[in-house]
């Protein structure tokens, strides 16, 4: 039984580590410009990458602004599992 244990809790760090590397960092993601953290405590915060023009600075922090507007009237447990599936991810990108 307390093997059972131990291997259910080790694939479960395996599993929330190889989500958190897909889904949560930016480094994952092709081409990205900027991101939005959604803390659980403090505000939602925006960071666009170097390597940005000059003149996507503004759009691109727009959208991301856009993001951290949801994160804080989702919340942030609300907000990261509407990231998890493909269709909660367009409902963020394209809300409406």
């Amino acid at each position: 039984m307390r093997l059972k244990v131990l291997l259910a809790t080790a694939f479960l760090v395996a599993v929330i580590g190889i989500s958190r590397v897909i889904f949560a960092s930016p480094g994952g993601r092709m081409s990205v410009l900027a991101y939005t953290e959604c803390p659980v405590f403090g505000p939602a915060r925006v960071r666009v990458l170097d390597g940005v023009a000059a003149q996507d600075t503004f759009p691109v922090r727009m959208h991301e602004e856009a993001h951290a507007s949801q994160c804080d009237s989702l919340g942030p447990w609300h907000y990261r599992v509407r990231n998890l599936t493909s269709r909660g991810r367009l409902s963020l990108e394209a809300p409406g």
